[in-house]
């Protein structure tokens, strides 16, 4: 009886043990996924940072150095302080109410790179169901939030357009309309006298020439915001290119391959990307038309040279080149506005030949 009893227990033992397994291995596969995928990190109730996820550190360019034991105020630019007070208070009113936050939040990486996620906020409570932590998870939404920015300028367009069309347009139209009708219905006849017929043609060359200029302000309204869509996606004509690699045998095939394409294009070679960023700022008169970036470099690597150079706003494509074929890389090269391209050596002459298109 009582090894039958032991029997059973081990049973069970072993059946729990299977679903604690089962669990953890669940957990581990989520916790990776998160990790991965999403930024997070967990904070006290004072707004010290606890944990702070892989993709955290490679987003935000800070090291776990500068966060574990900091307060997010600590952190954040001072510019940034104000808005973050009125914003921890309004998540902190919803978690009251609802138990949960999220939104939408501008961030502010270390060198100064703004980018847009959609933030998840929730406590974590022990037992006795008292807050211990806030769990802070959130997915970059930096491209989404710049497409609906085009969007919302384009409608502008059009409404500024529709508003032309539904006022300005109809009243001369209208008038001249009006003043046909006075005609067709022969209400201005051979019979009227002089001056009443100089009136009539008065008014009708003055709507006339109303609703003239209104469509000249129109075309002038469309021209505008052609020109505008024409900056943003016409191609220019690429006469100097800046290389960004430490590989001297790479950077000798890139130039061979530009060469063999166009001898009239310059190539500016630089081996460590401190030199680069120097140039650009000293030599504004000299800047390249388009940037060849290796990322895996000494002192200065790829991202830390896209976080200083996006600053600059100087509106120069650049073009990755990298032995990387890590997924997550090309992730992040997304959330610079100025990476156009993500390419893995060695350089191909079709997508080199796209580049200088």
């Amino acid at each position: 009886m009582e090894n039958k009893l032991k029997t059973n227990e081990l049973k069970s033992y072993h059946l729990e043990n299977m679903v604690l397994k089962k669990h953890l291995a669940r957990y581990e596969s989520t916790f990776q996924i998160l990790n991965d995928s999403f930024l997070w990190l967990t904070t006290d109730c004072e707004g010290v940072f606890k944990e702070v996820g892989k993709k955290t550190y490679e987003v935000s360019q800070y090291s776990e150095q500068e966060l574990i034991g900091k307060n997010v105020r600590d952190i954040l630019p001072k510019e940034s302080i104000l808005n973050w007070n009125g914003h921890i208070e309004e998540v902190m009113q919803a978690i009251a109410e609802k138990g949960i936050w999220h939104g939408e939040v501008e961030r502010v990486s270390k060198y100064g790179h703004k980018y847009w996620t959609y933030t998840v906020i929730c406590p974590v409570k022990n037992e006795d169901g008292e807050i211990e932590e806030y769990l802070n998870i959130s997915r970059v939404i930096t491209r989404r939030k710049e497409a609906e920015q085009k969007l919302y300028t384009q409608s502008q367009y059009l409404r500024e357009y529709s508003f032309l069309t539904s006022h300005y347009l109809r009243r001369p139209l209208a008038s001249i309309l009006g003043l046909v009708e006075l005609i067709t219905s022969q209400v201005i006849n051979n019979e009227s006298d002089f001056a009443e017929k100089m009136q009539f043609i008065t008014h009708l060359k003055s709507a006339s020439e109303d609703l003239d200029l209104t469509i000249h302000s129109m075309q002038d309204k469309i021209q505008k915001a052609e020109e505008k869509r024409n900056k943003v996606f016409s191609r220019q004509e690429v006469s100097n290119i800046m290389l960004i690699d430490d590989d001297p045998l790479n950077n000798m095939v890139t130039k061979k391959l530009i060469e063999h394409l166009d001898k009239q294009i310059a190539v500016n070679t630089f081996n460590n990307a401190n030199q680069a960023l120097n140039f650009l700022t000293k030599e504004t008169n000299k800047l390249p038309d388009v940037i060849l970036l290796d990322v895996e470099m000494p002192e200065i690597n790829g991202w830390e040279f896209l976080h200083q150079f996006e600053q600059m706003s100087l509106g120069t494509p650049v073009h990755i080149l990298t032995v990387s074929l890590n997924i997550k890389d090309q992730y992040q090269a997304r959330e610079y506005p100025s990476v156009k391209n993500f390419l893995i050596k060695p350089l191909k002459i079709n997508d080199l030949e796209k580049i200088l298109m």
